[in-house]
């Protein structure tokens, strides 16, 4: 257990010296936030009569939130990792 601590103590370290790190653990935070207060204003803006605008504003949206949440993610770990791997071989 204590392995996993020291390794969590690691990661966070790692994360906060970083600000891209910090950037990318923030980015879920950022999503709900326009998901809940942008996003609507956006859809409250469009004319309801225009339904396929809206629709494919819906569509738009969440093909962004999806891919960037998921690419922010992998890119994040494998930072991590590579670092880690280059500190091992450092030393």
């Amino acid at each position: 257990m204590s392995k996993y601590l020291s390794l969590l103590k690691y990661e966070a370290k790692t994360v906060i010296r970083d600000p891209i790190n910090l950037y990318m653990c923030l980015f879920p935070i950022i999503v709900l936030i326009l998901s809940s207060f942008v996003f609507p204003m956006i859809f409250e803006s469009i004319d309801p009569m225009q339904e396929t605008t809206l629709k494919l504003t819906m569509i738009l949206l969440l093909v962004v939130i999806l891919a960037f949440g998921s690419f922010f993610l992998a890119a994040m770990a494998t930072f991590l990792l590579l670092e880690r791997k280059r500190q091992i071989e450092h030393t």
